[in-house]
């Protein structure tokens, strides 16, 4: 376990994750893993970040280029960031150098304040699939805490009327 908790730290930032983060919690019932990364995209000159174009790309296997049966798209409303897209399904990934693992998994695209072409994308994944409906509720709930702040400790201003607005 520990094993392929470094290999996930080195894996995150070879792709130039902002933050990593992981847990592996022992219960009475099993174990539960998770991991997430955050991340810092600009959208290329002359496109935009749609629902569409997320639908082409995110979690779709680089070996075989399908997407998975499972995957929803979609916008959800955060408390204090307002609409983001959503994309969360079943995905094949490779944990480490020889190991492949089923992982449930979402991505929430979250705009970046005073900017059109800047998201951070927030990446949660866990191998423990009957959780499927546990394993993404805590998703949401991590995600719903999710806030721009200014140097100054102030809330960021988001979209008007979606909560995010600094008092």
């Amino acid at each position: 376990m520990f094993r392929q908790g470094r290999e996930i730290a080195r894996a995150a930032r070879r792709h130039g994750a902002l933050l990593a983060m992981g847990t592996a919690t022992m219960y009475p019932e099993g174990l539960f893993m998770a991991y997430g990364m955050v991340f810092a995209v600009t959208t290329p000159k002359g496109q935009e970040l749609t629902l569409p174009v997320l639908s082409a790309q995110l979690g779709v296997s680089s070996a075989t280029r399908v997407a998975p049966k499972d995957r929803v798209i979609a916008s959800v409303n955060l408390p204090h960031v307002g609409t983001v897209a959503r994309v969360t399904g079943t995905e094949v990934t490779r944990l480490t150098g020889d190991i492949d693992v089923k992982l449930l998994t979402m991505h929430t695209m979250m705009p970046v304040p005073g900017t059109s072409e800047d998201f951070l994308v927030v990446t949660l994944a866990s191998p423990n699939l009957p959780l499927k409906n546990e394993a993404y509720d805590l998703f949401d709930a991590i995600t719903s805490t999710f806030r721009f702040v200014a140097d100054d400790g102030s809330q960021v201003a988001t979209a008007p009327g979606d909560g995010g607005e600094a008092d």
